[in-house]
């Protein structure tokens, strides 16, 4: 840590740090707690796949402009270091260590202390060519260092469903440990490893782009090496609980089902179509997407639960359970509400309504997820396109 960072800035309160990094909120797995220095403020939720934006150029045309813009960094640095001084990122080192590699290293405090001199003299000399040069020159670097302060803060906020991710992988594992071996285990955490890996490269090269154009790129490409960390985490995570499930079940130890405990709704009486048909979903339900569960959804947890039901002769849902499970509860318990609130046509046979029992699958998807079980009346649930077992 710069010497300067330190100085003089103990118990001074953060100033607000919007002018160096754009209105942001952040990932969280309910809340998120409000980043150092309130750097995030209300605006457009980081998700999965987001494009990133870089901080705004600075406008120093005054030495007074130039003197801002070196304490807000100033601060920024202070405030990201204290604040996140006992949290370890993926690469090892506490994310405070990180912040003293990167931000007002002492050649760059130099260097901006010696430009401020420079333009301070300029200024009293009445030299107004030589302090626009010399405010030119300092505004290369000052605008390395909000990229560089902007990029450490993404940088914290990808990894943070990273850990979610991690934490709850090991629950699941801990929750059978005899449904599969330790080369299946270590296999696993390999194959998670390798995208962890390829994510932990990225902030080096990050850190050194010197231009818009290089710096934008790495922005992106720090985004899909985090997408592509969480996806190796939710296909693995996919795949134990498929396999938890069955176990569950051929064992006779799956979750019980969950009996509708309120009236079914009423309902015109469908038309029933001629001969033999399976239950289909009626017209009016609403896109499963909005009852995807907002935790999950900031900590990019994506899922498919199969749900057994069984359906009246009317078309309801009386009672539902969890075949499969996603490995998250909020994903399980909101498929299960999904579905108890579903209108459906119920199945029909020789052209009469008989009580049935089926299976749906609710897939929770960021991406157009939603698409997968329409709301389109009379839609047949079709399994097909689902074969975990070919996972």
């Amino acid at each position: 840590m710069a010497a300067t960072r330190n100085v003089g800035l103990r118990g001074v309160a953060p100033v607000a740090l919007l002018t160096i990094l754009p209105a942001l909120s952040v990932f969280g797995a309910a809340d998120p707690e409000p980043a150092p220095g309130h750097i995030a403020a209300p605006g457009a939720q980081l998700q999965q796949g987001m494009p990133l934006q870089l901080p705004p150029p600075p406008i120093l045309d005054t030495v007074q402009a130039l003197d801002t813009a070196l304490e807000e960094l100033r601060r920024a640095s202070w405030t990201l270091h204290e604040t996140q001084r006992e949290h370890p990122d993926s690469q090892g080192p506490t994310h405070a260590q990180d912040v003293d590699r990167w931000l007002l290293t002492a050649s760059t405090d130099a260097l901006l202390k010696a430009l401020r001199a420079q333009a301070q003299k300029q200024s009293t000399a009445g030299d107004a060519a030589g302090l626009a040069a010399t405010l030119k020159a300092a505004a290369a670097p000052v605008e390395q260092e909000r990229y560089r302060a902007y990029l450490l803060f993404i940088w914290w906020r990808l990894q943070d469903p990273i850990q979610w991710h991690a934490t709850n992988l090991e629950a699941l594992e801990q929750r059978d440990p005899l449904v599969e071996t330790p080369d299946e285990r270590a296999a696993r955490h390999a194959r998670i490893g390798q995208a962890v890996a390829g994510l932990s490269a990225v902030l080096p090269a990050a850190m050194i782009a010197d231009s818009r154009a290089t710096e934008s790129a790495a922005l992106q490409q720090m985004a899909g090496a985090s997408d592509q960390v969480l996806h190796a985490y939710n296909l693995e995570r996919g795949k134990l609980a498929i396999a938890i499930s069955r176990r569950a079940r051929d064992f006779g130890t799956g979750p019980a089902a969950q009996v509708r405990d309120t009236p079914c709704p009423v309902m015109a009486p469908a038309q029933l179509p001629a001969g033999t048909h399976g239950v289909t979903l009626a017209a009016g339900n609403p896109s499963p997407d909005a009852i995807y569960p907002p935790a999950s959804r900031r900590a990019s947890f994506e899922g498919v639960v199969l749900v057994q039901l069984w359906v009246s002769t009317s078309g309801c849902a009386e009672k539902v359970a969890v075949e499969q499970s996603s490995g998250v509860a909020d994903l399980d318990a909101a498929a299960l509400g999904w579905v108890l609130g579903a209108r459906l046509n119920p199945a029909v046979r020789n052209g009469e309504a008989v009580a049935s029992q089926t299976r749906v699958p609710i897939v929770f998807k960021l991406s157009n997820w939603s698409k997968q079980v329409g709301s389109q009346p009379h839609q047949p649930i079709d399994l097909n396109w689902y074969k975990p077992a070919a996972n």
